[in-house]
């Protein structure tokens, strides 16, 4: 938190969110000051927003996942039979 990111970083990261059909944000809400930079350029048709603790932003979230990041990911590779 309050670190500085490269700005080569934040283009490249603009870009490929840009480009992806589907945006997931894992552990935060929409509104801290990355999200709120990168999310203005999302074009694609679901955003999937996975975090513990309800928000106000979560509303414009396509798919509210309301539960850990790890439990999360962890059903997801159980499902995908990876686990």
């Amino acid at each position: 938190m309050g670190e500085k990111v490269d700005n080569k970083v934040i283009t490249k990261a603009a870009d490929e969110v840009q480009k992806a059909d589907v945006l997931l944000v894992l552990g935060t809400n929409l509104k801290t000051y990355l999200c709120t930079q990168l999310i203005n350029y999302y074009e694609g048709d679901k955003l999937i927003v996975v975090n513990p603790e309800p928000h106000f932003s979560d509303k414009y979230a396509d798919i509210l996942v309301s539960e850990r990041v790890d439990i999360t990911l962890e059903k997801i590779l159980k499902e995908l039979g990876e686990v």
